[in-house]
């Protein structure tokens, strides 16, 4: 599907001065960067112009992906910013979602979300289907902090969490400049529950368009990246003790026993097309890996979301109407 009446493209400039991850926004990075704060309430209305604020800057360098979001709100002590677990960043409090799509094939985007109080919520939106798998976890950073006019957030990407195209030598380039500029898409989300839920985007959503990634903004002007060859080198360890005594008074504990575990995974992507992934003794805990169960008189099957990057490459092939691929029997 095409988009309809794409927004204008963005000049993104790459980052001039010391940006700290610390949700203060008066870093000097900050004043060189693309900025753009034109914001659409698509829901309940549609494409009406925002109620409230919302100002984004956007920078890089040759490691990092820079984004900051300043969100305004006539009455702060309405913010709604509980203290949640990774991944239960959802559309009953405030928050900020990043749709980036380094393809720039309108197809899919990675969704980097953050709340007040810098807790992230990533996952993987397909625009055939309209869905978001939260399963993936990307390495990311941010910081967020009230303040007496709103809220503020910032965003540090590392590009070895991205997959861009690698473009062709062009020996008519200016100097210092010795590939083609990059293009991406960026769309921004901001949700705003108060008497209703509101829905702003940085970016018209038509209500007849089929599409959502292909309505985003292009982000152009990437210029000498490193070549998206990376390796993401990511161990765990997880231990537990356990003691145990009989229900009576005065009863002593048991003998503790003590259990431990390690495990590595390791992603190598030699080209933004292609990945090769190891594992070693792959993480099957139910601490923050996994959610809890009740395990006790189940007459049906449970099932755990994916966590384990292994098993998350290549995922989307299988997001079909019915679970075609359960990769938990593995």
């Amino acid at each position: 599907a095409e988009a309809q009446n794409a927004p204008a493209p963005i000049e993104i400039r790459r980052l001039s001065g010391e940006i700290s991850l610390d949700g203060d926004l008066s870093d000097s990075g900050w004043t060189s960067a693309a900025t753009f704060d034109r914001f659409f309430e698509t829901s309940p209305a549609d494409n009406t112009p925002a109620k409230v604020r919302t100002q984004v800057w956007v920078t890089y360098d040759d490691r990092y992906f820079y984004l900051a979001v300043q969100a305004d709100d006539p009455n702060p002590s309405a913010i709604r910013a509980p203290f949640v677990d990774r991944d239960k960043v959802f559309g009953t409090d405030d928050n900020i979602a990043v749709f980036l799509d380094p393809r720039n094939d309108g197809r899919t985007a990675i969704e980097l979300r953050v709340n007040p109080r810098g807790i992230q919520g990533d996952a993987v939106f397909n625009d055939a289907t309209g869905t978001e798998d939260f399963s993936p976890d990307f390495f990311y950073d941010t910081a967020a902090a009230i303040t007496a006019t709103g809220w503020n957030a910032e965003y540090r990407v590392p590009l070895s969490s991205l997959r861009y195209p690698e473009m062709p030598e062009m020996p008519e380039m200016p100097e210092g400049s010795d590939v083609t500029p990059q293009t991406w898409r960026i769309w921004v989300w901001r949700n705003y529950p108060r008497d209703y839920r509101y829905q702003l985007h940085s970016a018209p959503i038509p209500r007849g368009s089929s599409c959502y990634v292909c309505n985003s903004h292009e982000l152009t002007g990437f210029r000498d990246l490193p070549r998206s060859r990376h390796l993401v080198v990511a161990p765990y360890a997880t231990a537990s003790a356990i003691e145990e005594r009989t229900p009576r008074a005065g009863a002593d504990w048991g003998e503790r026993e003590e259990d431990g575990d390690l495990g590595l995974d390791v992603k190598w992507s030699p080209t933004s097309s292609s990945a090769i992934d190891l594992t070693i003794n792959p993480d099957f805990s139910q601490v923050e890996s996994d959610e809890a169960q009740i395990t006790a008189n189940e007459r049906f099957a449970l099932f755990f979301p994916e966590k384990r990057t292994f098993f998350l490459e290549g995922a989307d092939l299988f997001d079909t109407p019915f679970q075609a691929v359960y990769t938990r029997n593995i």
